[in-house]
This record gives structure tokens, C-alpha cells and sequence, in this order.
């Protein structure tokens, strides 16, 4: 069993390559959610392609989706598209969301002059 708890921003991983690496036909490969598997829609696309080439079955839990490599499956291809391009969506949009709150926090600074200090307080 190979588990990672690091981004899948980037394909340069660890266990991810130790994986690749040991799989062989016949295999089954169980992904919890497809945006820990890839980030972007050609690593997606490129880790699918990988996996399934070897002969080995791709099976992502929460979205309900199986790849085994038969390029006759259309529909199959065209969901792992739409997920893919979602997840860049998705990806964009909380990069766009935390630069937001950057530049509010960066803009109340300035106006109060200087840094923020959120304190607790006890009830």
C-alpha cells in the first residue's frame, strides 16, 4: 500500500514514483479523490495513461470512476477531461480567493499602520 500526504501540485513524488514503479498488470490502483492523484489536467491525463498502460486498473473512490485503459471508452475519457479542467477551476479559484484576502489584509495594514494581531479571548 503506497499513501502520500504531501500536494499532488507536482508529479515529482516520492511514493508516487515508488508506485509506478511497482505496479504491474493486473494491479488495481485505489485513489480516495481525483485532485490527490493530479492538480492539473495533463499530469491527470499523463498519470491515467501511465497507470493503465501497464495493464493496471484505476479506480478513483469519490467520483466513482474506473480506467482501464481502453481507449474505446469514450465517456470515460470525456469525465476524466470535465474532472480535470474542474479541478484546474477549482485550483484557480482558491489560488484567486487567497490572493484576495492577501491584498485586504496588505490594504487594512496599511491603513491602521501596521501588522494585525488577532487575539483570543476567553468566555
Amino acid at each position: 500500500m503506497f499513501e502520500e500526504r504531501v500536494s499532488a501540485k507536482t508529479a515529482n513524488r516520492h511514493e508516487l514514483k515508488a508506485m509506478l514503479e511497482y505496479i504491474r498488470e493486473g494491479d488495481t490502483v485505489v485513489v480516495h479523490d481525483i485532485s490527490r492523484l493530479a492538480r492539473n489536467i495533463r499530469d491527470l491525463h499523463d498519470l491515467v495513461e501511465q497507470i493503465t498502460a501497464k495493464g493496471v486498473v484505476l479506480k478513483f473512490q469519490k467520483e466513482g470512476l474506473v480506467f482501464t485503459g481502453d481507449k474505446s471508452d469514450a465517456m470515460s475519457q470525456l469525465l476524466l477531461s470535465m474532472l480535470g479542467v474542474f479541478m484546474s477551476l477549482r485550483e484557480l479559484s482558491c489560488l484567486r480567493d487567497s490572493v484576495r484576502v492577501l491584498h485586504w489584509q496588505r490594504l487594512r495594514e496599511s491603513l491602521l499602520g501596521g501588522k494585525l494581531r488577532l487575539t483570543l479571548k476567553r468566555f
